[in-house]
């Protein structure tokens, strides 16, 4: 009987080892409906390192293939482009790919810009395959988050997707200002 208690104790304790985690509450980010918090006037844009727009794919035997998803330096002239037009100062600024916390890559173009809004961009997923006739396909999605000046918490945020066949650069910066200015940011 003691045995059988005991195994009976080991058992349920490994149970509730192995049960899942309590659900985390759903965060928000403003709701789409609320008025911006303040109008975009000086903005600071930070994006990935160019090489994330690029990714290799395993070729026929055992080589690599680099084949071209995003051009970021493309998509921050336009945003540049389109920001100025509706009045925007903007200053871009390049991740180094190693940063552990941004905000120390940032600290000094914050200091001298004094940006009242970031655009930080992110990769979210790279993905590449080749097919057996040869060719290359690659595909890769981004998440956007905008900020007020210094705060940490995002008031706005999106996404976007891009693959090898066509270069979505320009057309992904034409929907993001589209729509910030449609919240009512620009």
């Amino acid at each position: 009987m003691i045995r059988r208690t005991f195994l009976a104790a080991i058992l349920a304790g490994g149970m509730s080892a192995c049960a899942p985690p309590p659900p985390r509450p759903v965060t928000l980010v403003a709701a789409p409906d609320g008025p911006p918090p303040s109008k975009i006037q000086k903005l600071l844009v930070w994006l990935p390192p160019t090489q994330a727009g690029e990714l290799n794919v395993p070729a026929a035997f055992g080589s690599t293939k680099r084949v071209h998803v995003f051009d970021f330096s493309a998509f921050g002239d336009e945003l540049r482009r389109q920001f100025e037009g509706h009045g925007v100062q903007v200053l871009i600024g390049t991740s180094s790919g190693f940063e552990l916390d941004r905000a120390d890559e940032q600290r000094k173009l914050r200091a001298q810009f004094r940006p009242t809004h970031r655009l930080e961009v992110d990769v979210s997923y790279r993905s590449a395959e080749s097919t057996m006739a040869g060719s290359a396909r690659g595909a890769a999605g981004f998440l956007w988050r905008l900020y007020n000046g210094e705060d940490a918490k995002p008031v706005r945020a999106g996404a976007f997707s891009a693959n090898a066949q066509q270069d979505y650069s320009i057309a992904s910066a034409d929907g993001l200002v589209k729509r910030l200015d449609e919240a009512g940011y620009l």
